[in-house]
């Protein structure tokens, strides 16, 4: 069953989980002042209570290319960064770690002070820790 709403000139569909086995996401184009990754498990340290957010001055797709601009750990408990945005990802970060199950990466974009989630994905260098997570 496949419903149909017209909304702003987009027409969007929405399909039964059940009946859908490969999806395609077509989005607009985001001028982003501020993007990245975040990793709600920090895949290089050793706390697994810390976060790591890489982020470039135009967006995501420039730290995907290995050009970061910052790179910051937060506590999961605290969430205090000097980057008033980077304390409100990393809340978003939480809240969607949570509805998964598991540590994942989140890749991001900001434009005027509004986070956007473009993708999220289970940590691919936790993968025995995201199997703990899933037993």
């Amino acid at each position: 069953m496949c419903t149909r709403i017209r909304k702003k000139g987009i027409i969007k569909y929405y399909f039964s989980k059940d009946e859908v086995d490969l999806a395609v996401l077509i989005q607009p184009y985001l001028k982003q002042d501020l993007g990245g990754v975040i990793f709600t498990c920090n895949p290089i340290g050793d706390d697994e209570n810390d976060m790591l957010i890489e982020a470039s001055y135009g967006g995501a797709s420039n730290v995907v290319n290995g050009k970061v601009d910052i790179r910051e750990t937060l506590s999961k408990s605290s969430y205090k960064s000097n980057y008033k945005i980077f304390n409100n990802l990393a809340e978003i970060a939480n809240y969607i770690e949570n509805l998964y199950g598991y540590p994942v990466d989140i890749e991001w974009g900001a434009q005027n002070q509004k986070i956007y989630i473009f993708q999220v994905r289970p940590i691919t260098t936790l993968s025995n820790k995201v199997g703990e997570y899933h037993d």
